[in-house]
């Protein structure tokens, strides 16, 4: 009696057939997975560099003393309360002929106290890539405290420091599913109407522009 030894040809194909389907599934699953560890770690640099630029921008409390453009180009509580209109303007010197927030040129007593960076990057005025995904132009724009852009016929006095406002980081383009992320992340929902992250349309297209809103007052 013949005794059979070894696996035909047949059972080798198809062995490795079916060691082929497994590895690509594991490698599907582990791609996938992947991906979404990719985007929740932009997901969170994104949160975390707005959140600096904020500080930066308009910090009004906290310890450690004047560190913010708002508290130091702006003197925080004076008379005349001075907010960054573009993201460079926090990295390179400011100039009588540049504008704050509201539009109006700056006082040469505010150029004066414009003496180091208010952010350890430079941001160019081009625009800057805020993390993979998030990508804002250098122009900031202010929202009053309905929600309504700031322009020359409705801004504040120039000097009403009282004024309770928003300063927006804008990024278009930016695809649905990182701004969704990015509103989840900061506010707890995905709304991004009202909220510190807005974007819009809000029709379910994409991709959208995504705004970062910070709070501040006066100009």
């Amino acid at each position: 009696m013949l005794t059979r030894r070894g696996a035909t040809l047949f059972e080798v194909i198809i062995t490795v057939a079916i060691l082929a389907v497994i590895g690509a599934a594991i490698y599907i699953s582990q791609a996938a997975g992947s991906a979404l560890g990719g985007q929740a770690a932009n997901v969170d640099r994104a949160a975390r560099v707005l959140a600096e630029i904020a500080d930066a921008e308009g910090r009004i409390t906290g310890t450690g003393g004047a560190t913010s453009f708002n508290q130091v180009v702006g003197q925080d509580k004076a008379t005349v309360s001075s907010n960054a209109s573009k993201l460079s303007q926090l990295t390179t010197p400011i100039t009588v002929n540049d504008q704050n927030s509201c539009g109006y040129n700056y006082l040469s007593a505010e150029v004066g106290r414009w003496k180091t960076p208010f952010y350890y990057r430079i941001f160019p005025t081009t625009g800057i890539l805020i993390a993979p995904g998030y990508y804002a132009q250098d122009q900031l724009i202010r929202y009053n405290a309905p929600g309504v852009p700031t322009t020359p016929a409705n801004r504040p006095a120039e000097n009403d420091a009282r004024a309770a406002g928003t300063v927006a980081v804008v990024m278009p383009n930016t695809p649905l599913q990182e701004a969704v992320a990015l509103a989840a992340r900061v506010e707890g929902d995905q709304g991004g109407v009202l909220g510190a992250v807005r974007y819009f349309p809000q029709d379910g297209s994409s991709p959208v522009t995504l705004e970062y809103h910070i709070t501040v007052r006066g100009c």
